[in-house]
């Protein structure tokens, strides 16, 4: 997806369960959008260049939590601290009355000025929570509208063939054939939370996370996106995993490695030649039976997986510990020493035409040029 957006079809990432993506950062905007404040000039990183420095990208001296990149072939047009949202407009990062609550957020890579922002409570919590608005902005982020029949859906992609079609979570899947004004639910996985999901062709593939800590993909036809035709669960693993598609290619990270299947589903082939320091053998398990999601306390797995779309054969998995890429389908992998080996990657995002690598970090966003 992960965590995914494209980058990859389903223009991602967002989030998926904050949670369960070693809590990925999201965006949302001051509640009192009817008192807008004038958009604030800031000096900041990166700049267009094809050789990115390899720093933490920082705005006004704050670390850039997240990049957003609807179209690969330009630099991130949005970045979010743990203050607010910044688009770069004029030559600069400019700051929006956007600031960060800690939602999902989620670009229309159609109309980048245009961005929905959501989220719903903890899926697995018995105690009535708030509602949570589903919000719309058509400025970039300078004012926000609610959309009263999304409350409680957290924004996840947006259909790359339909334009009207978005897909969301409210720990099921949600789907609008109007952007967001009406939804349809469904369950496709029952008893598991919808973390991840990836459009392809007429193909949505949903992960989804149980209670006890087991992930499930599962296809979807679109013939009509709106009325999604359920077939079969593709791949089950044990822990939490991330998911990545591309024609038949689907690429699964696990906590023991990456699956990888050339045939839309069918079969699959382990990859892990070069991550045995970073994953668990598939015997062993380190999963707490009471906190399955927390990915933070284990020390293996991978966290999120790109296929590169300038070179089909080289793939990148992010995991807790350092970048790791593939230059041969995922046969074997080295780690790019470009990102530091003590952190955790979360999510790998391409930009001008694939020769920057946006990569999200537990320590911030750092960029680097693509091997």
């Amino acid at each position: 997806m992960s965590f995914p957006i494209p980058m990859k079809s389903h223009r991602h990432l967002g989030p998926v369960v904050m949670v369960a993506l070693i809590l990925l950062s999201a965006v949302a905007c001051n509640t009192e959008s009817a008192n807008r404040t004038a958009t604030v000039a800031a000096s900041g990183t990166p700049v267009t260049t094809i050789t990115p420095a390899g720093n933490i990208l920082m705005i006004d001296g704050d670390a850039v939590e997240r990049v957003y990149v609807p179209d690969p072939r330009q630099p991130p047009l949005y970045a979010l601290t743990d203050k607010r949202l910044y688009i770069w407009r004029n030559r600069q990062w400019e700051a929006t009355p956007t600031v960060n609550e800690n939602r999902a957020f989620l670009v229309d890579h159609n109309d980048p000025q245009r961005l929905f922002r959501g989220d719903h409570p903890p899926c697995q919590q018995s105690a009535q929570d708030d509602d949570i608005a589903l919000e719309v902005s058509e400025d970039g982020g300078d004012t926000w509208r609610a959309l009263p029949n999304g409350q409680n859906v957290r924004p996840m992609a947006i259909d790359p063939v339909f334009p009207n079609v978005l897909y969301g979570t409210d720990c099921a899947l949600t789907i609008s054939d109007n952007l967001g004004d009406t939804w349809r639910y469904f369950q496709p996985l029952y008893q598991h939370e919808i973390i991840d999901l990836d459009v392809v062709g007429e193909r949505l593939l949903v992960l989804g996370i149980s209670n006890s800590g087991q992930s499930q993909v599962r296809e979807l036809r679109l013939a009509s996106p709106d009325r999604p035709e359920i077939s079969n669960v593709i791949i089950q693993v044990e822990g939490i995993a991330c998911v990545e598609a591309d024609v038949d290619r689907v690429i699964v990270g696990t906590r023991s490695g990456v699956q990888i299947s050339l045939d839309g589903g069918e079969t699959w082939a382990e990859s892990r030649r070069g991550l045995e320091s970073v994953t668990l053998p598939p015997d062993e398990d380190l999963v707490a039976p009471n906190n399955p999601l927390n990915v933070a306390e284990r020390e293996f797995g991978v966290l999120t997986v790109a296929i590169d779309p300038s070179h089909s054969h080289r793939i990148f998995a992010g995991t807790v510990r350092g970048l790791y890429v593939s230059q041969d389908d995922g046969g074997t992998w080295d780690r790019y020493d470009e990102i530091a080996s003590d952190t955790q990657v979360r999510d790998v995002q391409f930009a001008a035409n694939g020769a920057d690598l946006y990569v999200t970090t537990s320590d911030g966003v750092v960029t680097v040029p693509n091997p």
